[in-house]
């Protein structure tokens, strides 16, 4: 696997998926059955081996001979599953498919043993925080999914360390924050089939937190959506060997759009344009976000903005924007309509403002606001999480 390649990767569920990915772009394949794949959107089918997959491959390579494919095998696996994976083996073995992802790091032992020639990528999105174990699993594994938490400034690290290891990494879609091998909510809607549920915060009502589960068990995601399209520099200084974009259980519209403009800018040294990431926000189900890789950010990483502004008390720090909404933070100087605001964001901008309107975090009108409360002004162009409230002395 070439590391330095940058390559747009997505997951395919289908061959309409797999077509659409193929025309707009995506040069790393990564194909599901829900037999194996914890996360599938596909339809379950009463097909029981995986000869779609060899058609898949076929058709896949006629389009694009340079297309690398790999097969998502990230279940939670338990000794039931193995007489299946053999079945597998057999499918990729004839479709000449070696790169297995898996998330169960026992595997390697398995694949030395009945596929040899597998070549294992890791892909743990809660698992490999720290480099101790990073370091380790480049032993045992031949590439890494690094992890969505872990911030640009420990990305760049690690990447450093382990030179000419090929790392990838998910550049857009859902952030998993929850997963059990248990199903919550079909023993509670007692019923086999899939479900997807959406679930309010009490304490902040514009968030909806997103709830998948299956056959595999219960899956809980974080209210918006990774999207790195404002940080391309950053993701070209890390040299991954792929970006990965997520676009199971959305529309075909957000697949294409998603593949088109990481296709675009990644070859741009230009920001991105705003009417593009309007076009898509426009499809996304969920607010898009640069999540972690931002907002985790050491304090090194945030130099350039200084927390004491003259003339203004330092009063809070951005926690959470809904765009052409509002913005949310904890203020730390009592508050009231008729203060002078002054935002700095984490890339330099600058936002002033009269304070002409409040809300508290359940979009109750204030006229005051004491320290410690949680409340939401009207939103302000270029403010993100992470940017930090002055008030005017």
């Amino acid at each position: 696997m070439d590391r330095l390649a940058n390559k747009l990767t997505t997951y395919v569920g289908s061959f309409e998926r797999l077509k659409l990915a193929l025309n707009y772009g995506a040069e790393h394949l990564i194909f599901e059955d829900p037999k194996l794949s914890a996360r599938s959107y596909a339809e379950a089918t009463l097909q029981i081996g995986f000869q779609h997959l060899e058609d898949w491959a076929q058709y896949a390579r006629i389009q694009n001979p340079d297309i690398e494919i790999s097969f998502n095998l990230d279940i939670m696996i338990h000794d039931r599953h193995f007489p299946l994976i053999l079945l597998l083996i057999k499918t990729l073995e004839k479709a000449n498919i070696q790169h297995i992802r898996v998330q169960d790091t026992g595997l390697t032992l398995f694949f030395k043993t009945h596929f040899s020639k597998a070549h294992l990528t890791l892909a743990m999105e809660t698992g490999n925080q720290n480099l101790e174990s990073i370091y380790r699993y480049t032993t045992l594994f031949d590439s890494q999914v690094l992890n969505n938490e872990m911030p640009f400034s420990e990305l760049k690290k690690t990447v450093l360390n382990c030179p000419h290891y090929p790392f990838e990494l998910q550049v857009q879609g859902p952030l998993l924050i929850q997963y059990s091998n248990r199903r919550y909510m079909a023993g509670f809607e007692e019923t086999e089939a899939p479900l997807y549920r959406i679930a309010q915060d009490e304490q902040y009502p514009n968030r909806f937190f997103p709830f998948y589960d299956n056959v595999h068990g219960h899956f809980m995601y974080l209210y918006f959506d990774r999207c790195l399209l404002t940080y391309i520099p950053d993701l070209l200084s890390l040299d991954l060997s792929g970006w990965i974009i997520d676009a199971r259980g959305e529309s075909d519209s957000y697949l294409i759009q998603t593949l088109t403009l990481y296709k675009k800018y990644r070859t741009l040294t230009v920001a991105i344009s705003d009417p593009d990431l309007e076009s898509l926000a426009s499809l996304a189900q969920r607010p898009q976000k640069g999540g972690f890789f931002r907002a985790n950010r050491t304090d090194q990483d945030r130099e350039s903005v200084v927390k004491e502004v003259e003339g203004y008390h330092y009063t809070g720090i951005v926690i959470d924007t809904v765009s052409k909404k509002q913005f949310t933070f904890e203020t730390l100087w009592p508050l009231s309509l008729g203060n002078e605001i002054k935002i700095l964001t984490p890339e330099g901008h600058e936002a002033n403002f009269t304070l002409a309107q409040m809300s508290s975090a359940f979009n109750i009108p204030l006229i005051q606001a004491q320290v410690g409360d949680i409340i939401s002004l009207p939103w302000q162009k270029r403010v993100v999480t992470q940017s930090k409230v002055f008030l005017k002395k």
